[in-house]
């Protein structure tokens, strides 16, 4: 066991040294023209929006409008993978508004606003000339410049009830693969899977909703196109109709249970785990071969930790009619509780191990995360993270001891349902922040080169 985990360990390290990638999953704004806040001579032939990385321009990715919210141009098409461009009529003085909104590589939907403003009136520059010169002093463009993910909270939402599915599907099975033959089957493991099969297809439609909702918003198109695009194409759709195939897949497993599960489930679980793990930064993370891998790690060790953590308590501990005596069920602990402890100690090394190279990765060191809203979030989800570790340390060290001893039922069933409610609760919630992260800008390496303004600031 020790030289496994010193064998995991370097590996980890090794890892995370030769890749110190930082997420990309975000794309950002890194150049437009006009400027924002420019204040220009003669109005612009274009606006073109240059992007830190691909973005995909669908519906209509530019609207242009003046200080009165007059629409006077929308549209544009992608100029490249990272550019998107729009061609304008000739404008007259005033200020106008620029809204954008487009899809990052990973499907989030962005979208931002700046400002500027026509002094004089002249005839428009060519559209392959650089941005137009600045004129005297005269009043600002209107608006800061503002850029934004859209719809955070209803796909975290959405994220984290497709997180609550996998662990009650996840824990039967666990509890399923660790039956021994000629044993009494733990009751209740295919309704619990059952729960999860109906939560993961729940959020598969809560987050296809949430997505169509926010990609409408930021194309400004209507809700009915944007859902036909997600479900043809792109790369958001592929992961969902993978994610929504293999949970049908394993719909059949659940109908016809068996103790052990059987083997063919385990490529529908290796491919709901990559769809999972593909679909947030891991990939746009470079190398993103390498990111995707220690996100599947990531999922797959706190998924089946936590599901078993769940099964543990409502199928083996929680008070039941299940079991026709408390001596059968004080059986059932004694036989499934130290069995499941041994893989959940493989479980939190590969969890912590895959978890804290990718933070590295993404978020730099401890001491900067409070630097920016994702490292934020992420403390708040290692702290609590650290609460669970010690509950399984009070299990480890002091119930399963007593366990052996052949202590009382009564108090022992007692205080493993509260030591594993507390366990529980806390790392439902830290599944919570985890996928408030997946939708949650990350900070950047450093910050975009600024593009020469056309005019200063006041």
């Amino acid at each position: 066991m020790v030289t496994w985990l010193r064998r995991l360990t370097l590996g980890a390290l090794v890892l995370g040294l030769l890749a110190p990638g930082r997420a990309a999953a975000h794309v950002r704004l890194v150049r437009s023209e006009p400027t924002p806040h420019a204040v220009l001579e003669r109005p612009p032939g274009r606006v073109l929006l240059v992007f830190s990385g691909r973005v995909v321009a669908t519906g209509t990715p530019i609207e242009v409008r003046d200080s009165l919210g007059r629409l006077v141009a929308h549209g544009g098409a992608s100029l490249g993978d990272t550019a998107v461009v729009l061609a304008l009529p000739s404008l007259p003085r005033g200020a106008y508004t620029v809204r954008w909104g487009v899809l990052s590589p990973d499907g989030h939907p962005i979208e931002g606003t700046f400002g500027f403003r026509v002094a004089g009136r002249a005839e428009p520059e060519p559209r392959g000339a650089p941005a137009a010169h600045a004129a005297g002093p005269t009043r600002p463009p209107p608006g800061r410049e503002v850029v934004r993910a859209v719809g955070v909270g209803w796909l975290a939402s959405a994220r984290w009830f497709h997180l609550l599915g996998l662990i009650t599907l996840a824990g039967p099975w666990l509890l399923a693969a660790l039956h021994r033959r000629g044993e009494r089957p733990v009751p209740g493991l295919r309704a619990m899977a059952g729960t999860g099969i109906g939560l993961l297809l729940a959020a598969a439609v809560w987050g296809l909703l949430a997505q169509a909702t926010a990609v409408g918003q930021v194309t400004h198109t209507g809700f009915a196109e944007a859902l036909a695009a997600l479900l043809v194409g792109g790369v958001w759709g592929g992961l969902w109709w993978a994610r929504l195939g293999a949970t049908l897949a394993l719909l059949p497993a659940v109908i016809r249970w068996r103790t052990p599960p059987l083997a063919w489930t385990a490529l529908p679980w290796l491919v709901l785990l990559l769809a999972t793990a593909a679909n947030g930064h891991a990939a746009t993370t470079p190398p993103v071969a390498l990111s995707i891998g220690l996100q599947v790690a990531h999922v797959a060790a706190a998924v089946a930790w936590v599901g078993g953590l769940l099964a543990l308590g409502l199928l083996v501990l929680w008070p039941s009619t299940r079991y026709p005596s408390l001596t059968a069920q004080a059986e059932a602990v004694r036989r499934c509780w130290p069995r499941f402890s041994r893989w959940a100690l493989r479980f939190v090394v590969v969890l912590v191990l895959a978890g804290s190279v990718e933070a590295w990765r993404v978020a730099g060191w401890p001491w900067r995360w409070l630097d920016h809203p994702y490292g934020a979030i992420l403390l708040a989800k290692t702290l609590l993270f650290a609460g669970t570790l010690l509950a399984a340390a009070f299990q480890r060290f002091l119930l399963l001891p007593a366990l052996a001893r052949g202590d009382d039922d009564v108090r022992v069933l007692a205080r493993g349902r509260v030591a594993l409610g507390f366990e529980t609760g806390l790392t439902v919630a830290v599944l919570a922040l985890a996928a408030l992260l997946a939708s949650t800008p990350p900070p950047e390496r450093a910050p975009a080169p600024a593009a020469p303004a056309a005019a200063a600031w006041p």
